[in-house]
């Protein structure tokens, strides 16, 4: 998301940040086929490292996209009730896999699906803010 912000010239108008729902790998880097992935791609992932959904982003962020059916169940039932309605699918009415057990394929697979969504979430937010 990071990347199409840049690349629009719009990062100026958007804090943009990635969480898990768990606090699992919290302080680590992405896993290095998801680095090899992106990078193949011309995205850096060298900046970004893990951390837990915190209950103050239900309040910081406009919006807060879930990966899975599972994470969005989670992340609504966490919320407090006045910021759930800004919880929804990254990929409406699909999942997006997590490719941790899979292969290479798994991952060129799951970008692609990241690729689509964060660009058509960074075209509802220019529509949304009138921004060029």
């Amino acid at each position: 998301m990071r990347h199409l912000a840049d690349a629009a010239g719009l990062s100026d108008y958007f804090m943009i940040d990635s969480a898990g729902i768990q606090a699992f790998h919290a302080g680590e880097v992405p896993d290095a086929r998801s680095i090899k992935t992106a990078k193949k791609r011309g995205v850096c992932l060298k900046d970004q490292t893990a951390r837990a959904l915190a209950q103050d982003d239900f309040e910081n962020f406009d919006h807060i996209y879930a990966m899975d059916h599972g994470h969005f169940t989670h992340m609504r039932n966490k919320a407090p009730d006045v910021f759930a309605e800004k919880i929804t699918l990254f990929l409406p009415g699909q999942d997006v896999p997590d490719p941790w057990y899979g292969n290479d394929a798994g991952f060129d697979k799951v970008y692609e699906l990241i690729d689509k969504g964060a660009a058509a979430i960074l075209a509802a937010l220019r529509k949304e803010h009138n921004l060029p």
